[in-house]
């Protein structure tokens, strides 16, 4: 049986690479859901913020690659906080409640994007967001941290984000396969 997954943000950059290495590889049944359904692309509709969409989304899924996003830095409230935050809990709320096994979350080099650029930064050193957008990604960190590592029996891997130069430089380098595959441990090599 093969495993599925659900790609949130499927017709974004960095979810569009991987919902099409995936897909090719043949070896997933995928589920890929973006704000605007694509027939042609097979991408699937899909609000963040409808709790009773994500449940039916995430419903017999084992992984659940987290790449929907908004970046606006005109409106953190209004679209980023409410978009981005709660979207990402109701997400997470709905993988718990359907058993997921886990969930890998794009966060992204904004979140520590006012630390010099060369100076070495360690996982445990604070969060230094460069704008809205990277705040709201220092959010989710701590929504997961905070909630789902302790309280929940569900595996979240956060993978932090650069720059990409073009969409070859994101398929050569985001994600090891052993994400996908490897139960309770990472190797990276």
């Amino acid at each position: 049986m093969r495993r599925k997954i659900l790609i949130t943000g499927a017709a974004g950059t960095i979810g569009k690479v991987h919902y099409e290495g995936l897909k090719a590889k043949g070896k997933y049944e995928i589920i890929a859901a973006d704000v605007k359904k694509d027939e042609e692309a097979g991408i699937v509709e899909m609000d963040i913020q409808d709790a009773a969409r994500l449940a039916e989304l995430t419903r017999g899924v084992d992984t659940v690659l987290h790449f929907a996003w908004i970046k606006d830095e005109e409106d953190f409230l209004g679209k980023v906080l409410s978009g981005n935050v709660s979207g990402a809990y109701k997400l997470y709320e709905a993988a718990v409640q359907n058993g997921v096994k886990r969930i890998i979350f794009a966060s992204s080099n904004h979140a520590t994007g006012f630390y010099k650029v060369g100076e070495a930064i360690d996982v445990e050193d604070p969060y230094r967001p460069d704008s809205f957008y990277g705040l709201s990604k220092c959010y989710i960190e701590l929504l997961v941290i905070l909630t789902y590592t302790v309280r929940q029996p569900i595996r979240i891997i956060i993978m932090t984000l650069a720059t990409w130069k073009n969409e070859s430089d994101i398929s050569r380098r985001i994600m090891p396969p052993s994400c996908l595959s490897r139960p309770r441990k990472l190797e990276f090599g």
